[in-house]
C-alpha cells in the first residue's frame, strides 16, 4: 500500500523452527498462502472469536454449526483450538482459489450462521459488541492475514497449544460442558500426537474447491448443532 517491499522469513524445516525459537518467538502466525504463489490461499479460515463472559465452549458450538453448514455443500473440514479462547475451523482448498473468493465466501457463511443463530452470534467486529456471543472473523481469509499455526504455542499467562482436535472431541467437550476438555499443554499435545498423529494432516490436503457463492439462507437455516 506504502509502495515498500516487505520481506519476511520462511520456516519449513527444523533448522528454521530452533532458529525462530532462539530468538524469542513464542507464537507463530503464517499467512495462508505459500512462498511460491502469495496470491493463492491454501485454505479458508473461521476464526471463531467468542466475547466474554462466552468462551470455547460457545466457540465450539459455532464451530458444529459451520461443520455441518460445510458439509451440506460438501466441503471437508478440520478444527483445532486457538490456545486461547476460539476456535478454528480450516477447509483446505485445491489450488486455483484467490483470497476475493474465499473472503467473499467466507463471509457468506458468517452471515448465514449469524441469520441461523443471532442468539449465539454477532456480525460485529466491535468487541464492545461481542459480549456473551461470537464472532465468525471471515476477516482473516485476507491476502495481508495470518493465522496462529497448528501446534504453535500461545502467550498465554499459562502456557497452552493451539492444538488440533477431532470432531467427535468438540462434541463431547460441547455436551459435557467441559472446556478443559478443550485446552492443552505442550506436554500434553505432544502426548497427543505421538499416540494419534497429526489430526492436522487433512488440512494440508488440498481437496477442496468453493461453489461460486456462500449456502444459501435456507440451508443455513436448517443448520443445528449441538448445545
Amino acid at each position: 500500500m506504502r509502495g515498500e517491499t516487505l520481506r519476511y522469513c520462511v520456516v519449513d524445516d527444523e533448522a528454521g523452527l530452533l532458529w525462530v525459537a532462539n530468538l524469542g518467538t513464542i507464537e507463530l502466525h503464517p499467512y495462508l498462502a505459500l512462498a511460491e504463489s502469495p496470491a493463492e490461499p491454501t485454505a479458508l479460515v473461521l476464526d471463531l472469536d467468542p466475547g466474554p463472559p462466552a468462551g470455547i465452549l460457545a466457540a465450539a458450538r459455532v464451530a458444529l454449526l459451520a461443520r455441518d453448514l460445510l458439509d451440506q455443500v460438501g466441503l471437508p473440514s478440520v478444527v483445532k483450538t486457538s490456545g486461547s479462547l476460539g476456535v478454528h475451523v480450516v477447509v483446505p482448498l485445491a489450488p486455483g482459489h484467490t483470497f476475493a473468493a474465499t473472503k467473499a465466501f467466507a463471509r457468506g457463511l458468517a452471515d448465514r450462521l449469524a441469520d441461523a443463530r443471532p442468539d449465539l452470534l454477532v456480525r460485529s467486529v466491535s468487541r464492545t459488541r461481542r459480549e456473551g456471543r461470537v464472532f465468525v472473523d471471515w476477516v482473516q481469509n485476507d491476502r495481508n492475514r495470518s493465522t496462529v499455526a497448528a501446534y504453535s504455542l500461545r502467550a498465554t499467562p499459562w502456557p497452552l497449544v493451539s492444538t488440533p482436535v477431532s470432531w467427535s472431541e468438540v462434541v463431547a467437550a460441547v455436551e459435557r460442558g467441559d472446556a478443559a476438555a478443550l485446552r492443552f499443554t505442550p506436554g500434553e499435545v505432544l502426548a497427543r500426537f505421538a499416540d494419534r498423529g497429526d489430526l492436522f494432516a487433512e488440512a494440508l490436503a488440498r481437496s477442496a474447491t468453493l461453489l461460486p457463492r456462500a449456502p444459501s439462507g435456507d440451508q443455513a437455516g436448517g443448520v443445528r448443532g449441538t448445545g
